[in-house]
């Protein structure tokens, strides 16, 4: 379900067409069931309103319909007429009760990517105060994810790609096979890795980097 910005305007112009539909229904000469119109209200007000609103919004249309009715329809009872305010009510009150699913589950979703974002935001900081960091690999491709602060643990930018081949490319040579080995059982998927190696980095220092995988 699409979200659009709560405003003044928004509120006016669902308004606004639950007057027009309103008015469609009662004084227009067309035999049809324009009360299913109402729908389209219901779903946009799912969008800009609230649980509460979707339900006062929904109850509007449901008393416009019953009302363009009683006004049309009091002296002479047409079976076709009865037959359409059933149709509309009957649409209106499915699309409230969709609309309203839809809108939960929307929130839940809003809600869940919220708390990633919180609690990708504190592991970050807290590798970043430990100084570790968090990788993890595709098998059977090899494709390859790390955090920022494996990274700059690894001496490389954040916009760059990891892949193994950077990764032995900063590791001391004497290291490489150790590493290699790692890598390579970790895309079999046998068993836990826990090695430790150096890094050297190209401005010439040294690093040493406790790894453990599972």
């Amino acid at each position: 379900m699409f979200r659009v910005p709560r405003s003044p305007w928004m509120s006016a112009l669902l308004i606004l067409l639950m007057l027009l539909i309103f008015a469609i229904d009662t004084f227009s000469p067309l035999d049809m069931a324009i009360a299913v119109m109402y729908v389209v209200v219901v779903l946009l007000s799912a969008s800009v309103w609230a649980r509460r609103g979707v339900l006062l919004a929904s109850a509007a249309c449901l008393g416009l319909t019953v009302l363009s009715y009683a006004l049309t329809h009091t002296e002479v009872f047409s079976a076709a007429a009865s037959g359409r305010l059933l149709v509309g009510l009957l649409a209106i009150a499915v699309t409230t009760l969709l609309a309203l699913r839809g809108q939960a589950a929307t929130n839940e979703l809003l809600a869940r990517e919220d708390a990633l974002r919180r609690s990708e935001a504190f592991l970050a900081g807290t590798q970043r105060i430990s100084k570790t960091g968090s990788f993890s690999f595709k098998a059977p491709g090899g494709a390859m994810f790390w955090s920022d602060e494996a990274a700059r643990i690894y001496g490389y930018p954040l916009d760059v790609e990891p892949t193994m081949a950077r990764v032995l490319a900063h590791t001391a040579p004497e290291d490489r096979h150790i590493v290699q080995a790692a890598l390579d059982q970790s895309l079999r998927c046998e068993g836990d890795i826990d090695i430790r190696h150096r890094l050297l980095m190209p401005d010439g220092s040294v690093k040493f980097v406790h790894a453990a995988a599972r």
